[in-house]
């Protein structure tokens, strides 16, 4: 964050930033049962789904998450499923070698079986594993199908880890709801859609990010809270973005508050716009 900001506001830090510890993450409504819905499919077990538009907060909900579970008695592992052809694959690859297992050369099923193993064995062990596989979206056909392989635990009368899938909501559903994929659809144990922030919760979110700062005063009086709410759809990176840019537009007019005119120029400066082709 700039100094001016910085200065002009007597901030400690940047409050907008991604970098947020997660005891300081606004609990909306919508952050609040997330959380509870999470902490119940790792008691469970199993296949869970997280799914919202890009940028509702689907992986600082994961983070909250994680800062409450015993370290000693969890083992928590994350992935992100690629854009490539073999996707499932490639997450797969990472998850053994965070969990210290050589990777067989060209061979997805051993890969799966390794994965399957080391799980149980974590299990077994007293540290219930917890996967965390971002851009579930990227899945094709063959992923889901992948996953279903990675659940069939043979004779266990337990699932030996859980499994939570994020990703973005549109594309998930569309997947999803191909018929050859029922099967899947059946294992998990929820899908729980994380909406936007609530046009009410805006004013409370900036002050509680703006706390965090160390800024005891609101500087986004309400009509330009909740304007600055419209324009990003209730989207929490985009908040992030815009109120950044409003404290900078601000601090450059030597400002107190954040004004429509800062957040004007705000937008201006998020706003790419198109070019007819040449």
């Amino acid at each position: 964050m700039s100094t001016i900001v910085l200065n002009r506001f007597n901030l400690k830090r940047e409050p907008f930033s991604a970098e947020i510890e997660p005891h300081a993450l606004f609990s909306s409504q919508g952050f609040q049962q997330g959380r509870l819905r999470l902490e119940e499919a790792v008691q469970r077990r199993g296949l869970a789904l997280v799914a919202g538009e890009p940028g509702a907060g689907k992986t600082a909900l994961v983070r909250s998450l994680l800062t409450r579970l015993d370290s000693s008695s969890f083992r928590m592992l994350y992935g992100a499923v690629p854009v490539a052809k073999n996707a499932l694959h490639a997450a797969i690859e990472g998850l053994l070698l965070d969990l210290g297992e050589k990777i067989p050369f060209n061979n997805g099923p051993r890969a799966l079986a390794l994965l399957r193993e080391a799980l149980r064995r974590q299990d077994s062990q007293g540290r219930r594993p917890v996967l965390v596989l971002d851009d579930a979206h990227h899945l094709g056909e063959a992923g889901w199908l992948g996953l279903k392989a990675l659940t069939n635990c043979e004779m266990d009368s337990r699932m030996p880890f859980t499994m939570l899938l994020l990703g973005a909501r549109q594309e998930l559903l569309t997947t999803l709801n191909w018929t050859r994929l029922e099967e899947i659809r059946s294992r998990l144990l929820f899908c729980y859609h994380l909406k936007p922030l609530a046009e009410e919760e805006i004013e409370a979110y900036l002050t509680a990010h703006l706390r965090w700062a160390g800024c005891d005063r609101a500087l986004f009086p309400r009509e330009v809270a909740r304007d600055l709410h419209r324009r990003a759809n209730g989207l929490p990176r985009k908040i992030n973005q815009l109120a950044y840019n409003c404290l900078a537009a601000a601090a450059l007019e030597g400002k107190e508050l954040v004004d429509q005119p800062c957040l004007e120029q705000a937008t201006s400066e998020l706003t790419f716009g198109t070019t007819e082709a040449r």
